[in-house]
């Protein structure tokens, strides 16, 4: 994630993800102080094996400007996390397009990403990036 424009009350973002087999990448406009918002409702992921937490940055109405929706919840007792990420570039420039996958993610990985997003607001050259767990060979 990363503000490409900033403008009087809003942030362009970009966000971009892959997990290695399907990738995508999507502007999106949010409040000023969205990220810094985002950052809170994330923080401390996962408190306990039920915990599920689900994000949105713009909208993946195929008639908007495009979004992402991020879910973060457990797979097990153990509180194993996963990331389900979908996107949508919305039809402002024609024809819309999406991206949908699935991919686990550490929770300390998480973490950073927190405490990446609380300082994108303060510098343009700032970035959040919440980096994935390697997949594993099949059998």
């Amino acid at each position: 994630m990363k503000p490409v424009y900033r403008g009087g009350d809003f942030l362009e973002v970009r966000v971009r993800a892959s997990n290695g087999a399907f990738a995508g990448s999507v502007n999106v406009y949010v409040g000023p102080d969205r990220l810094r918002d985002l950052a809170s409702e994330l923080a401390g992921f996962p408190t306990s094996p039920g915990d599920a937490r689900e994000v949105t940055l713009g909208s993946l109405d195929p008639e908007g400007p495009g979004g992402v929706r991020m879910l973060f919840m457990c797979t097990d007792s153990a509180a194993r996390a996963r990331l389900e990420i979908a996107m949508a570039s919305g039809s402002l420039l024609g024809r819309s397009q999406s991206a949908a996958f699935s991919h686990p993610v550490e929770p300390a990985a998480v973490d950073r990403f927190v405490e990446q997003l609380r300082r994108i607001g303060e510098s343009a050259d700032e970035a959040a990036v919440l980096y994935l767990l390697p997949r594993r060979a099949p059998g």
